[in-house]
């Protein structure tokens, strides 16, 4: 973490919830979210990640169907920002979605898969630090064992 945890969330990603999950055959999900601060506060910085195990040869599938999404997303509230490839992993993509009135944070993901497993490690801030976003992502695909 780059900063003091003041609250955290962790938590096993139900899979019933996302039809993307089921279509793809994900067998298990987690996902983990830090704050420096209150939720509330200006200056706040979340940074969490989500991490979704598939059946072999799927994740390539999830991963190409997250980009695609995201690729032809209705912009009409949010701008997306494509951001240089980290290159982390099998193949990844970063992204950094602003709303267009203001009234939410900047947020800035990098989305990687390595083998049968795909990730997302997301920054929540009124700055986003893209160098430690990318940090964390390299730390956590160093992570995975095949």
């Amino acid at each position: 973490m780059p900063f003091t945890v003041v609250d955290e969330k962790n938590q096993v990603v139900d899979l019933k919830s996302d039809p993307s999950f089921g279509r793809f055959s994900a067998i298990r999900g987690y996902r983990y979210f830090a704050i420096n601060e209150t939720n509330d506060s200006p200056t706040a910085v979340q940074l969490g990640q989500m991490i979704v195990e598939y059946s072999p040869g799927n994740a390539t599938l999830a991963f190409a169907d997250f980009v695609q999404q995201n690729k032809n997303a209705d912009q009409t509230e949010y701008q997306l920002i494509w951001l240089q490839d980290p290159g982390i992993g099998d193949e990844s993509c970063a992204l950094t979605v602003v709303d267009r009135v203001g009234a939410m944070k900047p947020i800035t993901m990098i989305a990687f898969r390595k083998s049968d497993i795909m990730e997302t490690v997301i920054m929540i801030a009124p700055s986003p630090d893209t160098d430690a976003l990318t940090r964390a992502a390299r730390i956590a695909a160093a992570k995975i064992s095949l």
